[in-house]
């Protein structure tokens, strides 16, 4: 379900990567949660911040399953 979200948001495809046009507030709120899950099967190039973002997610996930 989610992927038709990020669906609605796609700008160009390619048979190896795909571009999307989102609004910051989402991209840092909601897109993390939904790439997440698809783990290292895709690879985010940019934004820097949301690569931090996703990483700061991870490690909130590990820390809470080490407990």
């Amino acid at each position: 379900m989610h992927t038709l979200v990020l669906e609605h948001h796609l700008q160009e495809q390619t048979s190896t990567q795909a571009i999307f046009l989102l609004e910051e507030e989402s991209l840092y709120t909601h897109v993390p949660y939904i790439i997440l899950p698809y783990g290292k099967s895709i690879q985010v190039i940019e934004p820097q911040n949301l690569k931090n973002k996703l990483a700061a997610v991870a490690s909130e996930l590990m820390e809470y399953y080490q407990v």
